[in-house]
């Protein structure tokens, strides 16, 4: 075994970056999906324009929303 249980701390850098990049990796094909269909069909309008005062072309702009309120609520897919 490469790594064990006495080696502490390094095993825990180890584990923590194992974890991450199969976190990045499982993430990547929704997040370019999603962006697809952002660019398709909402930056045109929810771009720098800003219809409504909403913008859609970076998070925290979801975040913060428009006249409606956000697009986007974290940990709350249904007020999303």
């Amino acid at each position: 075994m490469l790594l064990s249980s006495d080696q502490g701390l390094p095993m825990a850098r180890w584990l923590a970056l194992y974890l991450i990049t199969t976190l990045t990796l499982l993430a990547s094909p929704m997040e370019d999906a999603a962006r697809k269909v952002l660019a398709a069909r909402c930056w045109a309008c929810h771009g720098q324009t800003a219809l409504a005062g909403l913008r859609l072309d970076s998070r925290a702009a979801m975040i913060r929303g428009g006249k409606s309120g956000p697009a986007l609520v974290p940990g709350d897919p249904a007020a999303s």
